[in-house]
């Protein structure tokens, strides 16, 4: 009987589910910064290593990606328009700082670890992973290795790019919107009004083939929804904001518990480097365009990381900063990377001498 609940997928991911939330509150407890997201994703990844029952429901990601969407775009205001005239220059500011640090992780992971050409290249690509996975089985790369690299830096850039940031710039919770001021429920009934608004868009988004219209059609309905002020301001229940970031804190622990402990503690250990890496790249650049464009460098650093689009955002929602922002920024990294990962893959087939 107990065998047979322990392998029911319902009671597995339940079973996570509670184990995450208490991360959440030990590290809330704890002061620690952006706790819903970073509690879980560390539970998640400790959990993964036991024998104990782990699942995380994968069918649960575009509902979710969703509610994240209305989420973002419920945050929108007028004054925030003001930074879009700054969009052309910070995005150009992103391409060149991802883009470096591509080809300096690249030199990194072939020169320094002396991996191949094809795990060097796409252990370092920033961003759209099912492209990378599928280069790399094209190319017969080591698909694990990529996979857990890949995995490694998104897990590193999102449970420590909030501590360094709160220890470094001594930012506190008290900023974070996910905070004890929030009704659990909410203006709940006015909340709804988004979610059913929004699904028309989401038909619509995926017949032009826009990238992830999941998150997009509604964050893009809601902030229409809420420049407009139709419906008033919208509040989103406290139960919504902390399950989108328990589920996606789950999620990205849940990436790196499919290898043995030892090999991930292997290659972990040799991506710290690259993180290291990283985050001087992203501290200089991000700087220069905020001396510049005299725009918030925290905000700056967080949308020029190469790390996942939903981890990101909610850790500028967290910090109570401008997630649309860095929404915008990340999905334009995601999708011009799309396109540079496979031109330079097929460069480097052509040159096997490199």
């Amino acid at each position: 009987m107990i065998k047979q609940l322990t392998n029911n997928l319902i009671f597995k991911f339940l079973f996570t589910s509670v184990i995450g939330l208490v991360g959440s509150i030990l590290f809330k407890f704890l002061n620690v910064p952006s706790p819903w997201l970073t509690g879980p994703m560390l539970f998640a990844v400790i959990l993964g290593f036991t024998k104990l029952p782990f699942y995380c429901e994968r069918k649960l990601n575009n509902p979710t990606l969703y509610l994240m969407g209305v989420l973002i775009g419920a945050e929108f205001s007028k004054d925030k328009m003001s930074q879009v005239i700054h969009y052309p220059i910070t995005i150009s500011v992103l391409f060149i700082s991802v883009f470096t640090i591509y080809i300096v992780q690249y030199i990194y992971y072939r020169k320094v670890v002396k991996w191949s050409k094809f795990d060097s290249l796409y252990s370092s690509a920033p961003g759209n992973l099912a492209i990378v996975l599928a280069l790399a089985t094209q190319n017969k790369a080591d698909v694990e290795k990529v996979t857990l690299i890949q995995s490694s830096r998104l897990f590193l850039i999102s449970f420590c790019i909030p501590i360094t940031l709160k220890f470094i710039f001594h930012i506190h919770n008290t900023h974070e919107v996910v905070s004890t001021h929030l009704d659990l429920w909410g203006h709940s009934l006015i909340f709804v009004i988004p979610i059913v608004v929004c699904i028309p868009l989401v038909y619509i988004f995926q017949k032009i083939h826009a990238p992830l219209p999941a998150l997009i059609a509604p964050m893009v309905g809601t902030m229409i929804l809420s420049a407009s002020n139709v419906i008033g301001k919208i509040d989103p229940p406290l139960v919504i904001t902390i399950f989108v970031y328990l589920y996606y804190g789950i999620a990205i622990g849940a990436s790196l518990s499919n290898v043995s402990l030892k090999k991930t503690l292997q290659l972990t250990k040799i991506s710290i480097f690259a993180f290291t890496l990283i985050l001087i790249n992203d501290f200089i650049f991000s700087y220069m365009a905020s001396s510049f464009l005299k725009l918030d460098l925290i905000l700056l650093m967080i949308s020029f990381l190469p790390g996942g689009i939903q981890a990101m955002s909610l850790v500028c929602m967290g910090l109570g900063l401008d997630s649309i922002f860095c929404t915008v920024h990340h999905l334009i990294r995601v999708n011009v990377f799309a396109f540079i990962t496979p031109a330079l893959s097929t460069k480097i087939s052509k040159n096997p001498n490199d």
